[in-house]
């Protein structure tokens, strides 16, 4: 008789391993491109690794059979994107269809501030200044609200200019900033002036009787050249009150 070696037939379909080049953040989300490298192994003995089909689905779509037990495949389209995948042996085993998804965000969150802001002072040590910052992600969603620096809405903001920086960041880690100046104006301090116009009937001299009288028509009624005393008054940033 002969000894002859019995092989027996291969009946273990091969395994597929999918590395993405990035790993996804807490939020599962990517901000840059990510390779998948698909990655196939036979059993032992078995016949070998033939080829890995893959397809995508979502905001990238493809499919291909690639002979050979490894591919990668690029992830480049915004948005979720499914890789379906599995491997098939020479003997014609194929493996149960995996899948990894890819979750992909490049574009940092649209911010809107102020377009400037300028404001008078209220005491030594300037004003309170309330703004209102706009903010959103249409895609990853907003990881917190905007914030500004150095100061924030609602504090007391010096005399002279603020640059406020204000920045704000999305679930996939884009960060998006934008400036605007902050302006407070010194205050018009306001100045009390009282006059006395020792001009009574008792500091008159003989023939000068009704400077007092006159006096008080020059004050609330004027005179030909100068009919509104008291608006002339204002018109030079004065509150008059006068009084006989």
């Amino acid at each position: 008789g002969t000894n002859e070696a019995f092989t027996p037939p291969d009946a273990v379909p091969p395994s597929t391993i999918a590395t993405p080049s990035l790993p996804a953040n807490a939020f599962g989300w990517n901000n840059s491109d990510v390779t998948v490298a698909l990655s196939a192994t036979d059993n032992p003995g078995g016949s070998g690794v033939q080829s890995i089909t893959y397809s995508l689905s979502g905001a990238q779509t493809s499919n291909a059979t690639v002979p050979g037990s490894s591919v990668p495949v690029v992830i480049s389209s915004e948005g979720t994107t499914t890789i379906a995948y599995h491997a098939t042996d020479v003997a014609g085993n194929s493996e149960d269809e995996q899948s990894v998804t890819i979750r992909l965000d490049k574009t940092p969150p649209s911010l809107g501030v102020p377009n400037g802001i300028s404001t008078n002072a209220t005491s030594s040590a300037g004003a309170v200044v309330n703004f209102i910052l706009n903010a959103s992600d249409g895609l990853s969603l907003l990881d917190g609200q905007a914030s500004s620096q150095p100061k924030s809405s609602g504090e007391t903001f010096p005399v002279g200019t603020t640059v406020e920086t204000v920045t704000v960041q999305d679930r996939a880690g884009n960060v998006a900033t934008a400036t605007f100046n902050v302006s407070v104006l010194p205050s018009r301090p306001i100045i009390t002036v009282n006059i006395t116009y020792k001009v009574g009937s008792r500091h008159e001299g003989y023939g000068e009787t009704g400077m007092a009288h006159l006096l008080e028509h020059l004050v609330f009624k004027g005179t030909p050249k100068h009919p509104n005393i008291p608006q002339e008054h204002t018109e030079h940033g004065a509150r008059a009150n006068g009084t006989t």
